[in-house]
């Protein structure tokens, strides 16, 4: 992978706001990645419908992590970054690995390999929002609890892996892509 430039992965439990802050970084002129779990779900959805994709999910939690880190790996395979360049990623690979680690199962051997190879320069990692929103509609399967419980288990993950977690707070979504900006030491505008 080219590291010429920054690669910051945004990630955090659902509902937190990644995919928010991942937009409003994109309209400042940011290079954006957006979620591959989100295509996977999508991809469930139209083969299992709904109620199939969540009840298939949570009976192979393993599976599914395994399908969410290939489609990962596809779109960070052969990224490369300019001299100075900035990308906002929606998820790392290290994601994965975290979400097998919070359902207690262990993770697919080639994603622990994968995952030894440094990629990314800094991690964001965004507290789950009090307005939190189960959107159950879209198939998704997680509580506010859970939330929590996987933002621990990422940040454990991203930092047993060498990665320097930045803990970013709730905050109304114009100050929230400000305060990352700071944190970061970027420019507000590009």
């Amino acid at each position: 992978m080219n590291q010429k430039g920054r690669w910051i992965v945004i990630t955090g439990g659902p509902y937190s706001g990644k995919t928010s802050l991942l937009e409003r970084l994109a309209s400042r002129g940011f290079r954006t990645l957006p979620e591959a779990a989100i295509r996977v779900i999508d991809a469930l959805n139209t083969e299992l419908g709904v109620e199939g994709q969540r009840t298939w999910r949570l009976a192979h939690a393993v599976d599914f992590q395994d399908r969410v880190a290939r489609e990962q790996e596809l779109q960070e395979r052969g990224l490369q970054l300019r001299d100075g360049e900035v990308l906002f990623a929606d998820r790392g690979l290290p994601d994965s690995i975290g979400y097998c680690r919070y359902k207690g199962v262990e993770p697919p051997r080639w994603l622990v390999e994968a995952t030894r190879e440094k990629r990314y320069t800094e991690v964001l990692l965004l507290d789950t929002l009090s307005t939190f929103d189960r959107r159950l509609s879209s198939g998704r399967t997680s509580t506010y609890e859970d939330s929590l419980r996987i933002r621990d288990h990422l940040r454990a993950t991203y930092e047993e892996l060498g990665y320097p977690v930045l803990s970013v707070p709730e905050l109304p979504i114009g100050e929230r892509d400000a305060f990352a900006l700071r944190l970061l030491s970027l420019s507000d505008a590009r």
